[in-house]
């Protein structure tokens, strides 16, 4: 049986649960020489051969890039909510929060940013690119 806290840094896990003979979660977890903070970890969930959540954090050298969170869940071959978490500054305080919701019929992208309290609103279309985009705090 394999026991998480007797993982050690620097292997690979796959986990499968027997229900309905599918794979559950894939886990990989990866740290690199010096504890220099190279942690890297993908976490997949999958429902009827459906891609349900998908999570990468990122944590690079001397913590400048810091933390890298993207999240991204699906229902019924439907885009859902895209959320990205940066946290910079050596890891420490200083956190940038992108939060992007999509729907099928507007396709509306919003993005709150609370590092310098501003705020981006994007509309875009299907075939085009960004329609528009104004910088400042908004109120939605």
């Amino acid at each position: 049986m394999f026991h998480w806290r007797k993982a050690r840094f620097g292997t690979q896990v796959l986990t499968q649960n027997r229900r309905k003979a599918r794979l559950v979660t894939q886990v990989e977890i990866r740290n690199r020489r010096k504890a220099r903070l190279g942690t890297q970890v993908e976490i997949r969930n999958r429902r009827k051969g459906r891609l349900g959540t998908q999570v990468e954090i990122r944590n690079r050298r001397k913590g400048r890039l810091g933390t890298q969170v993207e999240t991204r869940n699906r229902r019924k071959a439907r885009l859902g909510t895209q959320v990205e978490t940066r946290n910079r500054r050596k890891a420490r305080l200083g956190t940038q929060v992108e939060t992007r919701k999509v729907r099928v019929d507007t396709q509306v992208e919003t993005r709150k940013v609370r590092v310098d309290t501003q705020v981006e609103t994007r509309t875009v279309r299907l075939d085009t690119q960004v329609l528009k985009s104004e910088d400042g705090p908004l109120r939605c």
